[in-house]
Formats: structure tokens, sequence, C-alpha cells
């Protein structure tokens, strides 16, 4: 079992009070997301690190659009089982699941899904071709640069870490007795692995944690929008 497996497990049964910490800017990102669905029928979005699914059911209500959910967490995956507004759940990690080639209008992971994958350029890849020319990819993941959220001494030593030659940051995330690694990794990075996945019509928004209003790029986290 990996780590983040093992410490989505245990996050199950609090994630949806866990989530309510950040309602203001969860639902910011949700409304953008909305915003780029269409009315057409028989469309197909590729929900990648689900967790319960509340959060996509609730980003595509009022849309006929059929949802794939991907998660790691066997007990996130029991949840989604539950909700007749997933279609298909795959209990799997989003490097190596069996992907569908051009199935999907829409992929996303949402609230920082790819802070806790490692081989993240295979992700992206993974991403490239399970979408249907035009489709859309979007994702929001932290900022290391964000000053509000991290203050302005590790947002300085983050900035001169990458500047010189590093391309993440890790650090261990710990609730309770469970733990996993969380990476860093500054916008400029994820423009260039998008790259190497095939995106080429990329566009960069930032919002602020606490009020989910749009900011700098030093003082929100990213959410990234790609069409194939």
């Amino acid at each position: 079992m990996s780590s983040s497996e093992s410490f989505y497990n245990d996050l199950s049964q609090s994630y949806s009070s866990v989530s309510k910490t950040r309602t203001n800017y969860l639902t910011s990102v949700d409304k953008i997301i909305s915003s780029k669905l269409t009315h057409l029928k028989n469309e197909k979005l590729l929900d990648l690190g689900s967790g319960d699914g509340l959060r996509i059911q609730k980003i595509i209500s009022g849309f006929e659009i059929e949802i794939t959910a991907v998660e790691n967490s066997s007990e996130m995956c029991n949840q989604l089982r539950t909700n007749k507004a997933i279609a298909h759940v795959c209990e799997s990690d989003i490097v190596r699941f069996n992907v569908e080639p051009s199935a999907y209008n829409y992929v996303t992971a949402l609230w920082n899904v790819f802070g806790h994958v490692e081989e993240i350029d295979a992700a992206f890849k993974k991403a490239y071709e399970s979408l249907a020319r035009g489709g859309i990819f979007i994702f929001d993941v932290n900022n290391p640069l964000n000053i509000g959220e991290y203050g302005i001494y590790s947002v300085i030593k983050n900035f001169f870490s990458f500047v010189f030659g590093v391309s993440e940051k890790k650090f261990k995330l710990v609730k309770g007795e469970s733990e996993t690694w969380v990476y860093f990794r500054p916008y400029w990075y994820y423009r260039k692995i998008l790259k190497n996945a095939g995106f080429n019509d990329l566009s960069f928004l930032y919002l602020n944690y606490e009020t989910g209003k749009m900011t700098t790029s030093i003082n929100g986290q990213i959410l990234i929008t790609c069409v194939k």
C-alpha cells in the first residue's frame, strides 16, 4: 500500500469536514470548471484522485456527463461505488490505471492531486492520452511561491531553490498516525512538463486559498487549464 493510499484511507471518514475548511477556494475552482462544461449530450469526464466523489458530483450537476473516477484509496472507492452520479470507479493510482485513449471530453484532478504524485510526467502523458481532440484538462495545485499561505521566508527559499536547479521540493504531510509525501513544484515546471506531454494551449490562474478570489502569482494557489 502506498503512503498516499494509506493516508487517504485514514482520512476517508473526515474528508468532507476537512473540505469545509477551504469552502471559498473550492467553490471558486468548482465554478470555473463548471463554466467550461457544455450542454452537449453523452460527454465523458475522467476525474483523477476523486476522493469521495461528492465534489465532482456537485460540479457536473445539471449536465449530462458520464463520470469515471480514478482513486487509489480503497476506503474512498467504497464511498464512490455508492454514489449514483459516478458511472465507473477505477481503484488505481493515476499513473498505472488502464486508460481508454481519446475517450474523454474532460479530465479533472481537484485540490492538489498532483502534489501527491511523484511520477508527474507519466501522469500528464496519461491525461493527454485519455483526452479527445479539443478536450480540456483542468487541475489545481499548491503554489510554493504563495506568500500569503506559506510566508515570505519560505517563499524566498523555495524561489532560490527552483532558480538554481531544483525542479521540485517535498515534505511529509502528517495526520494522526498516517503520513504521505507532498510535492512542491513551480508554475514554470508545470508548464514545461505539460508541453512535453503534448499540451500547448495552457492558461494559469491564481486563487487566494482563503477567499477564493483571483489574485497574483505570489498570493494564490495555481489553477491550470489545458486544451488538447
